[in-house]
Parts: C-alpha cells; structure tokens; sequence
C-alpha cells in the first residue's frame, strides 16, 4: 500500500498536481468491516480537532480487569477497517482501543497532510484521556509509526507509558526511494519527487529526544518498510527500547502469538504501579 500511493501521488505531483504530503497518504472511505463482525464490542467516536475539523474512530472497550488503553495509529492506506484485525486481540487480554481515522480518511473529514494530521492525534489523545482509565499506551503501525514518533515532542505525549512501532521508518524521504526502486520507470522518472518530501518531521531526528519506553518490531522478510529502516530507527532511540524480530510480512506482526506474548509482556513492565 506504501509503494502504491507514492506512485501514484508522484505522478500527481509530477503533473503539477496536489502538494508533497499527499505521497504519504492513501486514504479509502468505504469501510470494508466493523469490530461486530470480528465479534467485538464497540463505540463510534466522533471528535473535533483543533483546527475545527471532524474526525471519526471506534473504540473498543476492555474485557475483564482493565489493565490499560491504547491509540491505535494504522498505515498509510484504506482505514480503521481493514486494520483493526491488527488489534482485535487486545480487548480480550484487557486493553482498550482508540482506533483513529486520520484526516480524509473513512468518515473522518478533510485532507490528510504534514502537520495538520499531528491536530488529529492531540484531539484523539484527548478523547483517551478524558473517557478511559490509565495507563495509556500509543500503538503506530507503519506510517502510523512515523506519526506516533512524530508526535512524541507534544506535551500530550508525555501521559503515553510507552510506545508500540510495528514497522517504523527513520525518513520520509528515504522510504519513498525505497517504493520507488523496484521499476525502471518509477526509479528514472518518479524518484525525484521523494525530495520534495517533508523532512522537518522525520522520525529519526524526533525519536533522539524521546524518552518514552519503546517496543520496535521488525521483519526481515518485510517489502514494504526493510529490516534496516527500522532498525536505524530503534539505534537513534535513547531508550528504554527493545527490537522484537519476527518473520511475517509488513504489519503481520500480531498474528504471531509470540508477538503478541511479547508486546503484553512490555505493557506490563512499562505499567506505572498505583501510589
């Protein structure tokens, strides 16, 4: 889905079209399922971002002794829709969701674009903190894992006890070189347009100054986001961190029990004990 709107958007923005931001994203607004249909309980969330803009999410409550809740930041394609398969397994273990549609995305309203879309995790971390109980923890996959990193330098950050990267990348720039490079066409005549990416919010010049305990996992067998884009990410964080490898494909992470196992294992031990 990464390869496919940075074609797409460069051929755009090569004719003179839309601006820089729109080749990290790719938004779909018909929704393909509902947490109902995976046999999970939840609520429609509308929330309104500073900037004045609508924006539209499920939450999905926790299941027995609530042990935390999440924001769930997806990739750069589709919707909550065809993601939320990615968290579906928490409530059980206790966990609540926020699963957050960007700007322009499934019912939410606008367009997406840097930094505007930074408005839209301040007004979901806000909906968290007012409606559910702590700790807070704040999952990105993918792209949603840049945007989680990117947001680490707003205040509301600091409430999060720890960060959750499935897939992350260090650089705009680099990754769309990386989508573009598997054609002759698309690495002749698309890859200039990589440059014109923003990078005053590159990841790995944020994450430096972080100190938000942080779970990076990786694959080597991921097309989409290489082992080495993330783990360049995870050698810039100061930590407290930890890689977690597994083999699946991009974003198949949790549909690995041990993953998961994993990723319990690091909530708990990053959960603030009660004073």
């Amino acid at each position: 889905m990464l390869q496919a709107s940075v074609l797409l958007a460069s051929a755009l923005l090569l004719n003179g079209c839309g601006s820089a931001s729109t080749l990290l994203f790719y938004p779909m607004q018909d929704y393909i399922r509902t947490p109902l249909q995976l046999g999970l309980a939840y609520q429609d969330v509308s929330l309104h971002t500073e900037d004045g803009v609508q924006l539209f999410g499920w939450y999905l409550p926790p299941q027995g002794k609530v042990r935390g809740n999440l924001l769930y930041l997806h990739g750069n394609g589709e919707n909550i829709s065809t993601h939320v398969r990615s968290v579906a397994w928490l409530p059980e273990q206790g966990y609540g969701v926020l699963a957050l549609d960007y700007r322009g995305y499934g019912r939410s309203e606008g367009v997406p674009r840097l930094p505007d879309v930074f408005l839209d995790l301040a007004a979901a971390s806000d909906w968290l903190f007012g409606h559910t109980q702590p700790p807070y923890y704040l999952l990105g996959q993918s792209l949603g894992g840049a945007l989680a990193v990117g947001f680490s330098d707003n205040p509301r950050a600091q409430q999060y006890s720890a960060l959750l990267l499935d897939a992350p990348f260090g650089r705009y720039q680099d990754i769309a070189r990386h989508a573009l490079s598997h054609t002759r066409f698309s690495r002749w005549f698309l890859s200039p347009a990589a440059r014109l990416l923003p990078d005053a919010y590159d990841p790995i010049d944020k994450i430096q100054a972080s100190r938000i305990p942080t779970l990076f996992y990786a694959s080597p067998n991921d097309r989409i986001v290489p082992l080495a884009h993330t783990q360049a990410l995870y050698l810039a964080a100061p930590g407290p961190k930890q890689l977690s490898l597994h083999q699946g494909r991009h974003i198949a992470t949790f549909a690995d029990p041990s993953q998961r196992q994993r990723t319990l294992t690091f909530l708990q031990r990053y959960s603030p004990k009660p004073e």
